[in-house]
């Protein structure tokens, strides 16, 4: 089910229609733009937006709001307008720091006379996991171990050998590489586990 804002007003539909947007604070029938399409994929780190538009009139730029609750919005990120053109534009943004679970989003189009007017909105599911990138993988001295996963959070590594026993173990912050010597580890195969509250995820590491 799509969730639809405009004007203050929340709508509730099943079919995400969008239409020329009428400039706020006017009474005429100018536009800024036409925007034909709006939408967003979740992934495991970060949500992808994309629109078009067929029609800009003197658009300055786009802001992109987002909110958690469709009542409370904050600005997310800003793009430049082509302007004017009557020619189909692709825009393209992500946000690298969306909400856990669910972000609502919406565009308001600026023009360049300071006029604004706003899209209905989306809502992205953020499908936020953790996974591990182990760096070189064989190796027999340095490596880098770095958990993807949500930012500004921790998670807990530990890499065992075959028969399970705990060689190492730390706390390590999301997306930021620590670097580990493995050289006095016999050669051979072991696990390396991590767990956070978004998930589990384990990686074999080999030892030559």
């Amino acid at each position: 089910m799509v969730h639809l804002y405009k004007k203050g007003i929340l709508f509730f539909t099943g079919l995400f229609l969008l239409a020329s947007m009428h400039v706020y604070g006017q009474t005429d029938t100018a536009h800024i733009t036409q925007v034909v399409s709006f939408s967003g994929s979740g992934n495991p780190t970060n949500n992808e937006l994309s629109w078009a538009t067929t029609f800009e009139n003197k658009c300055s730029s786009f802001t992109v709001e987002r909110s958690c609750d469709h009542v409370a919005w904050e600005e997310a990120g800003k793009i430049k307008a082509e302007g004017s053109t009557t020619k189909q534009i692709p825009y393209y943004w992500k946000d690298e720091s969306p909400y856990t679970g669910f972000t609502y989003y919406r565009l308001k189009a600026i023009a360049a006379d300071g006029h604004f007017t706003y899209t209905p909105s989306i809502v992205v599911e953020c499908k936020v996991q953790v996974s591990l990138e182990i760096s070189p993988n064989p190796a027999n001295g340095i490596i880098k171990i770095n958990v993807l996963g949500t930012e500004n959070e921790s998670s807990h590594v530990n890499i065992k050998n075959m028969m399970g026993q705990i060689l190492f173990s730390t706390d390590v912050v999301n997306n930021h590489a620590v670097e580990l010597d493995i050289e006095a580890y016999p050669e051979g195969v072991y696990a390396v586990d991590v767990e956070s509250k978004n998930g589990s995820a384990i990686q074999k590491l080999i030892k030559r």
